[in-house]
């Protein structure tokens, strides 16, 4: 609205204005000529008596002059819409009335808030950017502490593996140990007591000493069974002790973080 241009309905009067004029000048001249050319009294062999073309070119020029009208009617009907908008908009300035000097003093006190309003907004906008960058290190903070914290978890994980191989390593030695001290004892009382049973007796007793043989050994492959399975669920429940006392840890150590 502040971009409305009246003057330029007035161009367009004013041209239309020298235009018309410049058509009036040519009309007559052209009216000029024929009569000029006219005869007195008219020729009988003239295709068209001088009255007749006078009327033609008047009648051409009749339509030019209401072509004319018609468009001074836009134009000034244009001219009085823009006029109308200005002044709706001087009204919507709280202009109206006013003196060029009062409307400039008018424009400038709005310049001078708008001024002031965009300092504010810029002081906010500094605000929400410090805001904003303290936040960002605050989260910077936080990733670096998640960080470390994986870094502890998958250290802790790997020393619980290599806990658990020593374990199986140091559990797996002990058994057979313990299996070879074992044998080694109950092959030297049997063949303390085979001894005596084989002066005692000889052929029942060799028959016997073969029977007791066979199911000494099933119940020696039972018992080592067993055994295994015993300290299978010992070292089962110790690892799992362990792994019960890592993890309480690093809850601990969590909280405290």
């Amino acid at each position: 609205m502040a971009g409305v241009d009246i003057s330029e309905g007035a161009r367009e009067l004013v041209d239309i204005s020298a235009e018309s004029v410049g058509t009036l000048g040519e009309h007559l001249k052209q009216i000029g000529d024929i009569i000029a050319e006219s005869t007195q009294p008219p020729r009988r062999d003239a295709p068209r008596s001088i009255a007749r073309k006078v009327k033609d070119k008047l009648d051409i020029y009749q339509t030019y002059c209401d072509d004319v009208a018609r468009r001074r009617k836009e134009i000034e009907k244009k001219t009085q819409e823009d006029f109308e908008r200005i002044t709706a908009w001087r009204k919507d300035c709280g202009t109206e009335g006013a003196t060029l000097v009062e409307e400039l003093e008018a424009l400038y006190d709005k310049v001078r808030e708008q001024k002031h309003m965009l300092e504010k907004k810029q002081e906010e906008l500094e605000a929400e950017q410090e805001k904003v960058e303290q936040l960002n290190q605050v989260v910077a903070r936080k990733n670096r502490k998640l960080m470390f914290l994986a870094e502890v978890v998958v250290q802790k994980k790997g020393a619980l593996r290599m806990d658990r191989a020593q374990r199986a390593g140091v559990s797996s030695w002990l058994q057979c140990t313990f299996d070879n001290v074992k044998f080694k004892f109950k092959a030297d009382q049997e063949k303390e007591r085979l001894r005596i049973e084989h002066h005692k007796r000889l052929r029942k007793a060799a028959c016997e000493r073969r029977l007791k043989s066979i199911n000494r050994q099933r119940e020696l492959g039972t018992l080592a069974k067993c055994f295994l399975a015993m300290q299978e669920e010992t070292i089962e429940g110790r690892a799992l002790r362990h792994l019960e006392e890592l993890r309480r840890r690093y809850e601990d150590k969590i909280l405290i973080l």
